[in-house]
């Protein structure tokens, strides 16, 4: 299935990130996806735009998800 090649194939940034008008959906989102172990933090920077990593995420993230988004998961990726 596409959503299976997906999964094993893809990793997903967060810039750029549209976030819904309310948390719930943002989590909702995620569990969708089921990529919370493929999504990296991506920051944009130089650019006038870019994502500040303390502005980028939304604030009621889990700690866990939030850590694997902001390290863990590049950590996997690259093999550190």
């Amino acid at each position: 299935m596409p959503s299976e090649y997906i999964r094993e194939h893809f990793w997903v940034t967060t810039q750029p990130i549209e976030e819904p008008p309310k948390q719930e959906y943002f989590d909702q989102l995620l569990a969708q996806l089921n990529l919370d172990d493929r999504l990296m933090f991506a920051t944009d920077y130089p650019h006038w735009d870019f994502d500040s990593p303390d502005q980028a995420l939304p604030k009621n993230l889990a700690p866990m998800l939030k850590r694997k988004i902001m390290a863990e998961n590049a950590r996997n990726l690259y093999q550190f």
